[in-house]
């Protein structure tokens, strides 16, 4: 998964250490928000 994401999003390399480590926390909860969105819609759509 880490490959994937340093593919896809190459500038967050560049940052220092502090400023990544603040964005990657963020974009962590948004990956679990829309893991939770998603899982959610799958369950509405497989019980209709």
């Amino acid at each position: 998964m880490n490959c994937y994401l340093n593919e896809k999003h190459p500038q967050a390399k560049i940052r220092p250490g502090k400023n990544r480590q603040i964005t990657n926390d963020s974009f962590k909860a948004k990956m679990a928000e829309g893991f939770v969105a998603v899982a959610t819609y799958m369950e509405t759509e497989r019980w209709k």
